[in-house]
């Protein structure tokens, strides 16, 4: 890993669905992005990092229930980077990570995700 940014950043995205296909494509497509990131920064991706904790130990999978694991994870990076996936802006978790960067402080980058365009990430919008 040859992180050029030294910034950690915080990779956010929709998780929870009443189909577990749609959860594990998320898991995939998260998973994806942050090993692009990885080559720029350092990256602590609640998805990537939670989800086989949380199908091993079967924790659930609610906002309600990793809110404040998430926010203390938050409170250590240095920029909130949120990947547009389907759903991101219904997700309450999403929202929950974004309102929670802004009392922080922390920047906000918006990623939109075009699997016509991998591995190249467009950067959508950035933030506070």
């Amino acid at each position: 890993m040859n992180n050029k940014n030294l910034e950690l950043i915080y990779l956010a995205c929709p998780y929870g669905s009443d189909d577990p296909d749609v959860i594990l494509n998320r898991v995939s497509l998260v998973n994806h992005v942050a090993g692009i990131l990885m080559g720029e920064y350092y990256v602590f991706s609640p998805v990537s990092h939670l989800h086989p904790i949380t199908i091993s130990a079967n924790l659930p999978t609610t906002w309600e229930y990793w809110n404040g694991y998430c926010k203390v994870m938050l409170k250590m990076c240095d920029k909130l980077f949120v990947l547009m996936l389907d759903g991101w802006n219904k997700s309450v978790g999403v929202k929950g990570e974004i309102d929670a960067a802004k009392e922080l402080g922390i920047p906000i980058v918006y990623i939109k995700y075009d699997e016509n365009k991998l591995p190249k990430i467009q950067y959508f919008a950035y933030g506070t």
